[in-house]
């Protein structure tokens, strides 16, 4: 009753912030190794990296998607090459897994700071990349990287990962990588945590702590603005304004199915009339 899931085609908006969400990152947040995150305690590793004033992860499980059903009959990764090398899509073809986490503010979303994470070989060779895009390496702290005109920041994180950012100052960079390297256990929200231990075959989750984020007063101008404010009144706009969090999941078969679930402080059910209209 706290919480409503929909496996309707996903939302418009939740569409958009994903989308928003890879546009955030690199084009080139690297040629990943082959191997790619190779086990969970690999994504236990990148998700160390994710400080716990972050609100927003997604973990993009590129192998897993390429070798289901659909995918091969469609050539996917074939495609996914292509595309890639055209700059129509972000995620290059052998970043086998993607962590992306940021920090997303309603009011202020296209600049919100977000970073995306992929496993790199020990081997991999930043000088080249530099070299490759007419950049010039440079040094944060102990951490070496590079600032593209086309792809953003680049650096390492350590010798397993390699970060991308286009949206997050130089300073919050260095900051952020500091926390990076150091961190030594998962300091991002509970909600966030239980939204990718609780993935199962997903291959794509996407989650987003919501706590705190709606203010009172907009979210009651919304609901007026939707003309679903005759149900419950007040008591919808504490509901949605104290809504816990999001999750999105996408499963790749022969077909697509994916799963929309927004948790709330508190019951849903007398409002479901009006949630299915705002969402």
């Amino acid at each position: 009753p706290t919480r409503m899931t929909t496996n309707r085609t996903l939302p418009l908006e939740l569409a958009k912030l994903m989308n928003r969400l890879l546009c955030l990152i690199p084009l080139g947040v690297l040629l990943a190794s082959p191997g790619g995150v190779r086990s969970d305690d690999d994504l236990d590793r990148i998700l160390k990296t994710v400080p716990d004033w972050m609100n927003t992860v997604a973990v993009i499980d590129v192998k897993a998607l390429n070798r289901s059903p659909r995918a091969i009959r469609e050539k996917w990764a074939e495609k996914h090459q292509d595309e890639y090398l055209s700059g129509s899509i972000n995620i290059p073809p052998k970043a086998s897994a993607v962590v992306l986490a940021g920090c997303l503010d309603p009011m202020t979303f296209p600049h919100s700071p977000v970073v995306g994470v992929t496993p790199v070989p020990a081997s991999y060779d930043l000088k080249t990349m530099a070299e490759r895009e007419g950049a010039t390496l440079e040094q944060i702290g102990d951490s070496w990287g590079l600032l593209s005109s086309r792809r953003g920041y680049v650096f390492r994180v350590g010798t397993d990962f390699l970060a991308g950012t286009r949206t997050m100052p130089r300073q919050t960079l260095a900051r952020w990588l500091r926390f990076a390297k150091s961190s030594d256990s998962v300091s991002m929200s509970p909600y966030l945590r239980g939204a990718v231990a609780s993935r199962g075959d997903a291959q794509v989750v996407l989650a987003v702590d919501l706590q705190e984020m709606f203010d009172p007063v907009s979210v009651r101008l919304e609901v007026a603005a939707a003309g679903v404010g005759s149900e419950g009144g007040d008591a919808l706009v504490r509901l949605l304004s104290g809504a816990r969090g999001l999750t999105f999941t996408a499963t790749v078969a022969e077909a697509t199915r994916g799963r929309l679930r927004i948790d709330f402080a508190g019951e849903a059910e007398p409002f479901k009339k009006s949630l299915q209209v705002l969402l």
